[in-house]
């Protein structure tokens, strides 16, 4: 079975897996190659896209460098919410392309455009990634991927073609928003330790619930070959602290939905950029990304809202620079009245793409008491219908003996390392 799923799944890749070699052997001309996507990039963003030909119309890029992005402005969410039409190509139409909707890091969710060949460079990233950093044969890996978004979750577990590509990939799903209650605890532990994946994806703050349940319940673990964290930052004492559940390699990766894979770590626990998907650039502690084949709405020096030190080009054995760790995406877990915890992340997605709402913050106050902290969009009025939707479906998640308290405010401030905290559980603090 194993060598007619790699020759399944080398044959539809094949485009993909060759490009990825091509790379690896050229990995010492990164710099050039970055150099030449960058160059045609910019350059189809100033002939092509509105927002950019503004921008751009002094600038010439024939003997542009990476070096020079300095020069260029910074694009922020703002911007892409308020010029959505004008940041999209103008030959948009020839390509296969489709909406996508991002709100990590700050409390403004937008909606942006990728297509075709920004999918084929992510797809291409992973592999080169899985195959020549870690040494791990994707297609013939088992895997347990616990994942939060709605969207995510309904693509890659619903209908028929979808199954039978899971099994085919040796892939399972798990919901993160179901609560954390003992039995929940019990069937993750038994799918991991009798499908013995080789990769297990998983919610820092979920998988640490998880090691601390099967610690207390002496239930030994499964050790597959690479954990990964993901959507919150993995501080040392927790990747220890899994080290010592799982007995394995800890990863950690940092992405987004703008522009996928950013920086993944190597077994050396560096934090590497995959420069000929993504630059990045970190000016006064901001992360800043341009995505190198988004060609339907290009992002250049994005403004992602998580935040960095600095990033380390020296010489290594990957020829990848590296970045410091990020510090990013804030979630607490709330706890329901009959003490289940659950990801607090399921009330977060409520509150998004609701026009009256600039920003907020989800305060856990009592076991039966939740805040909402709510900045008003500037003109507009609370939306009754919205609300009343909203509060139905916290109270439902928080076992239906809740008090759900509105909080209009005039800020909403950040932390003293300058990010937003999305929710604040004020019972485990």
């Amino acid at each position: 079975m194993n060598f007619l799923r790699s020759f399944l799944w080398n044959s539809l890749n094949k485009n993909n897996i060759n490009i990825a070699k091509d790379l690896f052997k050229n990995k010492d001309n990164f710099e050039s190659i970055k150099n030449n996507f960058l160059v045609k990039i910019l350059n189809h963003a100033k002939k092509n896209v509105p927002y950019y030909k503004e921008k751009f119309s002094n600038i010439d890029f024939s003997n542009f460098q990476v070096s020079d992005l300095y020069k260029l402005p910074i694009l922020t969410k703002k911007e892409l919410k308020k010029d959505f039409e004008k940041l999209k190509s103008n030959d948009i139409d020839t390509r296969k392309w489709w909406e996508n909707t991002s709100w990590w890091s700050t409390w403004e969710p937008v909606i942006f455009i990728q297509d075709e060949e920004y999918q084929k460079w992510v797809n291409i990233s992973l592999y080169y990634y899985y195959k020549y950093i870690l040494d791990i044969d994707w297609a013939n890996s088992k895997k347990v991927i616990f994942w939060g978004s709605p969207k995510d979750i309904s693509k890659s577990t619903w209908g028929f073609i979808t199954k039978l590509k899971n099994y085919f990939l040796q892939t399972i799903w798990i919901n993160a928003f179901t609560p954390f209650n003992d039995k929940n605890m019990k069937e993750y532990i038994n799918i991991i330790n009798s499908f013995k994946p080789d990769i297990i994806k998983w919610y820092t703050s979920s998988l640490l619930y998880l090691a601390k349940f099967a610690k207390n319940n002496n239930i030994k673990m499964h050790s597959p070959k690479i954990v990964m964290t993901a959507a919150e930052p993995l501080d040392e004492n927790q990747r220890l602290f899994f080290e010592d559940i799982f007995w394995t390699h800890i990863i950690n990766f940092y992405w987004s939905r703008e522009t996928s894979s950013i920086a993944w770590e190597s077994y050396e626990k560096n934090l590497l950029i995959f420069e000929f998907n993504n630059i990045v650039e970190i000016v006064n502690w901001d992360i800043l990304v341009t995505n190198l084949h988004n060609y339907s709405m290009p992002l250049i020096r994005f403004k992602i809202w998580d935040i960095s030190d600095n990033i380390n080009f020296s010489i290594n054995k990957y020829n990848l620079p590296i970045m410091t760790p990020v510090t990013w995406r804030f979630f607490d877990i709330f706890i329901k009245t009959n003490w289940e915890k659950f990801h607090s992340q399921f009330i977060v997605q409520l509150l998004f793409f609701k026009d009256w709402i600039n920003k907020f913050q989800i305060i856990q106050e009592k076991i039966d008491k939740i805040i909402l902290n709510i900045e008003l969009e500037k003109w507009e009025k609370v939306n009754e219908s919205e609300k009343k939707n909203i509060e139905l479906k916290i109270i439902n998640m928080m076992w239906k003996t809740c008090i759900v308290e509105w909080n209009y405010v005039d800020k909403i401030n950040k932390t003293k390392n300058w990010k937003y905290l999305y929710t604040i559980n004020k019972l485990i603090k």
